[in-house]
């Protein structure tokens, strides 16, 4: 016959197996509820994608007549600054950096304030959105482009009270399940009417001014001598 201390360890042991097996028993109902899928793509591996968008810089045509744009991530206002009625060019790339295909994905161009599209389609005037794509399919490590034209609104909207202002162009993908964005960099000059621009105070501006103003006193010395 078993004595109380044996009695107590098997209750606890039956107590455990039962716990232990209702743990297996909910992971498996969770497995079989979201499948091998879920957020995650086929044999379990994530799915991810990513958005490049980038700027066109400069302009360069070639003696054949040939224009190329040079892109890049960033522009500050010391690189290069665009003007009222001026084209502003972007690019991005949408690559999908997952291990299988991605379906359905939809890739959107968010234009700012101070921009207006030039020849594209299905643009949203309230929310100031490009659809560029909603079924886009990408095959693992398969990349799309797209180029988006747009145009720097007449000087009379730019704002008031900025002479020089950068600001951001955004790019989204998305299917519903994984999602990224990117944004490019660029900076607006409004020009000031009537007003030209001034020389630099460099320092042979300053010298000729030292200058002007010594002969000036010479000559004021030179009168008063005369005079007396």
């Amino acid at each position: 016959m078993l004595n109380k201390g044996t009695r107590v360890v098997g209750i606890f042991l039956i107590l455990l197996a039962i716990q232990v097996a209702g743990s297996m028993h909910s992971a498996v109902a969770q497995y079989g509820q979201y499948g091998s899928y879920g957020s995650y793509g086929q044999g379990g591996q994530a799915e991810s994608i990513l958005v490049d968008k980038t700027v066109g810089m400069s302009q360069v045509t070639t003696k054949g007549g040939t224009t190329t744009v040079n892109f890049v991530d960033n522009l500050a206002s010391s690189d290069q600054r665009f003007y009222a009625g001026q084209t502003v060019t972007f690019k991005i790339k949408v690559k999908n950096t997952s291990d299988h295909k991605l379906s359905n994905v939809v890739v959107k161009d968010i234009l700012p304030a101070s921009l207006v599209p030039v020849d594209v389609k299905n643009y949203d005037t309230n929310s100031r959105t490009i659809a560029l794509s909603d079924n886009l399919a990408l095959n693992s490590g398969e990349e799309s482009v797209f180029t988006v034209n747009t145009k720097v609104i007449a000087q009379e909207k730019l704002p008031t009270d900025q002479g020089v202002f950068c600001i951001y162009n955004k790019a989204t993908a998305s299917n519903g399940v994984v999602a990224d964005d990117d944004t490019a960099q660029f900076c607006i000059e409004k020009k000031v009417i009537g007003v030209k621009t001034q020389p630099q105070a460099g320092p042979e501006y300053g010298l000729g001014l030292l200058a002007l103003q010594m002969l000036g006193i010479g000559s004021g010395i030179y009168l008063k001598k005369r005079v007396s």
